[in-house]
């Protein structure tokens, strides 16, 4: 048995790639950014996570197509969703295998009169069997214009979902899945471009996993990170073990010590800073509603050892390079000032994150060195 063929389509940089196989092994070489880590993770998240896909995964251009679609189904009662999935991440892959493996291929052979050869299987992203994506798409924007009537404010506050993205944002894993169909080998052409292969008519799924026990992926992690010591990876979407090489890891403390705005406040601060403490109160404020009857509650048991019961309150408090604790700290706009698509860094190329880190480290470093405090006078070395 041979794997022959993986074609990608949909996913990351990769809107259709074509990874023909060889016998022993097969490299894949290009310039920082061509699509290489792009193409290790579709063969992850397909074959290895069989899930874990979300809307970053798709490639940024499908998005204008993907809105339009979602935009139409106000005026549609009967909504056909194969234009939807034709832009979502999917894969097909080309299996070769002769007749003495049959036992192993059984639920890949597409006919009755197969004799060995090859076996196609596509494997794409589906509703969840009772998901209305349009119905549920629809009360989430009703809902929110309900809330807000207007829109969205004039500084840009508006309720979620904002437009069909921002929905899948947050519900994709939960209305989607991967499901696999069986291709037809005579549409295998060995020439040509890149083009999605038909499904046959009335397919059927055959679950998520039919390379169960045939396609084995293991992961040696690129030991090229430039992490300070103990820097934490932070990254949902890397291997556990991997050295962090994000800039996202290191902001946080450039931040602390060259802009943060509490510690020698400019003029320029100021508003942030007012700007934190009205989110604050405003937050505080719902807070306080929120718990009220728990707090209410707790309150009824009493306070031991004094005549009088202290009040019970619950605050938040912000501060600014909190904002900075998560793996999408850093983005990059990719849109064109057009449709506003950022993907986190993590989405790069693993070259071009390294490139990226060690400049940025020398630049911290470079900026620490012209900080640094004179000593006082009266300092002698010894």
């Amino acid at each position: 048995m041979k794997l022959t063929r993986i074609e990608v389509f949909n996913f990351r940089k990769l809107r259709r790639a074509r990874l023909d196989m060889s016998d022993k092994q097969t490299l894949l070489v290009g310039a920082n950014n061509s699509g290489k880590t792009s193409a290790m993770k579709a063969l992850r998240k397909f074959l290895k996570d069989r899930g874990g896909i979300d809307t970053r995964d798709v490639t940024a251009s499908n998005w204008a197509a993907i809105e339009q679609i979602a935009g139409a189904w106000t005026q549609e009662v009967e909504v056909d969703l194969s234009p939807l999935l034709a832009q979502l991440p999917f894969i097909d892959v080309w299996l070769h295998a002769d007749t003495s493996e049959l036992h192993h291929v059984a639920h890949l052979i597409p006919t009755l009169t197969w004799t060995g050869g090859l076996l196609g299987v596509r494997l794409r992203l589906e509703p969840k069997k009772g998901a209305d994506i349009k119905a549920q798409y629809l009360a989430a924007r009703e809902a929110a214009q309900t809330l807000q009537p207007g829109g969205a404010t004039a500084k840009g506050f508006a309720l979620w979902p904002r437009d069909f993205r921002e929905f899948l944002d947050k519900r994709l894993r939960d209305l989607f899945e991967l499901n696999a169909h069986l291709l037809d080998p005579m549409s295998f052409t060995t020439t040509g471009p890149v083009e999605p292969h038909a499904l046959p008519a009335l397919s059927e799924g055959i679950g998520s996993n039919p390379f169960a026990g045939l396609i084995h992926i293991r992961e040696i992690n690129a030991q090229r990170g430039f992490a300070d010591a103990g820097d934490s990876n932070g990254d949902d979407d890397e291997p556990t073990n991997a050295t962090s090489r994000k800039i996202a890891s290191q902001i946080q403390p450039y931040f602390r010590k060259h802009i943060d705005p509490e510690k020698d406040p400019t003029p320029n601060d100021v508003k942030a800073l007012e700007a934190i403490h009205d989110a604050e109160t405003t937050f505080n404020a719902r807070l306080k509603d929120g718990f009220a009857d728990a707090i209410k509650e707790l309150e009824s048991l009493g306070y031991p050892g004094g005549l009088n019961n202290p009040k019970l309150f619950i605050a938040t408090q912000i501060k600014p390079v909190d904002g900075l604790d998560h793996p999408a700290a850093v983005q990059y706009d990719i849109s064109g000032d057009t449709s506003g698509v950022k993907l986190p860094e993590s989405y790069n190329g693993l070259g071009f994150q390294n490139l990226i880190s060690m400049v940025f480290q020398l630049m911290r470093f470079r900026d620490d060195w012209m900080q640094v405090e004179l000593l006082p006078v009266s300092w002698t070395p010894r």
